[in-house]
């Protein structure tokens, strides 16, 4: 077997969509069956990984990579998509109750960190005003 990185082709000519757009729509070259999709390659030329058995002969845009190399791109990618959904988790907001929902951004989370901070540190506070949404301000009393 054969491990292979393409991309995709015209579905009438078989042109990759790294010489011309796909006018007839994408497909997967005959003779590849595809394992893993790039994300971040998304676009006029996106990067897939496939196998292909050990007479399968590779066009010139084609590249033959190792089991090895197919192994570390598929672990960089996977990578790379946990970390692009615990960026939009982190970043997400969470609701507090059907009226409350609390922004999670990075100046949002700095700003809950102070919050945090400041009723620790001050046990006779009462009543804390934050920006729930923009231009949004709730009092939260303890």
């Amino acid at each position: 077997m054969k491990y292979i990185q393409y991309t995709l082709v015209d579905n009438k000519t078989n042109k990759p969509l790294s010489e011309a757009p796909a006018k007839n729509g994408p497909k997967v070259p005959d003779g590849v069956t595809p394992k893993l999709a790039v994300q971040q390659s998304f676009g006029a030329s996106p990067v897939f990984y496939g196998t292909a058995p050990n007479t399968f002969t590779l066009k010139e845009w084609m590249v033959e990579v190792d089991e090895e190399g197919f192994t570390t791109a598929l672990q960089n990618e996977y990578k790379d998509r946990a970390r692009v959904k615990r960026k939009e988790i982190e970043e997400g907001g969470f609701q507090i109750d059907s009226e409350l929902r609390v922004r999670t951004d990075e100046g949002s989370q700095s700003r809950l960190a102070q919050l945090v901070t400041t009723i620790n540190n001050d046990p006779d506070v009462t009543s804390i005003d934050f920006e729930t949404i923009p231009g949004t301000w709730v009092t939260n009393k303890r």
